[in-house]
């Protein structure tokens, strides 16, 4: 990623960001690209024809999910909801005209698509992460030790606190008759 020249490196974490979701499902790949692609769309015309664009759009977009063209799993594995959130929220502000509408649909792609806030969140804005992708990014060592320390301290609070207190929650939840008040407390 270093080593490419920063207006290049965005490419490298869409290749990424697709090498991913291909490891895991091709239909996710084709629901994201369909998505994208209706919002990409809809966000060049929204200003023209203002509301009905605007609710077309989201009609298909909350159709694909409601008629299950994906498959309920595939949806929770994959962070459909956040990519459809993060479309929803790009469309509207195109809307709302607090953005211009991207120009070029891989970087939009992009956007809906980047892997690490896929996995877990948080649902980004459109003006947050575009101005990340279009500029270039060198190798600094305080920057991957600040991350280092991050991931060190989000993993010791998964395995160490989270995998510890599950056991006591799911005790909880699966004997309710058993347990209550204070220990729900």
């Amino acid at each position: 990623y270093y080593v490419l020249p920063g207006k290049a490196q965005w490419i490298l974490l869409l290749i990424g960001s697709f090498v991913f979701y291909l490891a895991l499902s091709i239909p996710a790949v084709l629901a994201l690209a369909l998505e994208s692609l209706i919002i990409f769309v809809a966000a060049k015309k929204v200003r023209e024809k203002k509301g009905l664009v605007l609710v077309l759009s989201l009609v298909l977009i909350v159709l694909i999910i409601a008629l299950k063209a994906v498959p309920v799993k595939l949806i929770s594995t994959l962070g459909m909801s956040y990519y459809t959130l993060m479309l929803i929220g790009y469309l509207v502000d195109v809307y709302n005209e607090t953005i211009e509408p991207e120009k070029n649909y891989a970087r939009l792609l992009l956007f809906a698509g980047f892997f690490p806030a896929i996995s877990q969140g948080p649902i980004n804005r459109y003006e947050a992460l575009a101005s990340q992708f279009r500029t270039g990014h060198k190798f600094e060592s305080q920057i991957i030790k600040k991350g280092l320390i991050r991931f060190g301290w989000g993993a010791f609070k998964k395995m160490v606190i989270a995998d510890r207190i599950i056991v006591a929650v799911n005790c909880l939840i699966n004997n309710p008759e058993t347990y209550g008040g204070l220990y729900v407390f």
